[in-house]
């Protein structure tokens, strides 16, 4: 499992922004895509949407729909 930490620390370079916040202000594609490598390198889905604010639905639907 990731940490918090860790997981504040990837966001931010993955997503390469400032804060995790903003990622949920990325259009939908940048979104997806930073979503699906997030999930691929660990984190949980519930982490994801806790972190950056991102709807839980919408994090569980991106890594349904196979983006990427």
């Amino acid at each position: 499992m990731v940490s918090d930490d860790e997981a504040d620390g990837m966001i931010k370079r993955v997503g390469s922004i400032g804060s995790c916040n903003l990622l949920v202000q990325a259009n939908r594609e940048e979104r997806d895509r930073v979503v699906v490598l997030l999930k691929y390198n660990g984190l949980t889905v519930r982490q994801i949407s806790r972190l950056t604010g991102i709807n839980r639905g919408v994090v569980q639907r991106t890594m349904t729909k196979g983006t990427g």
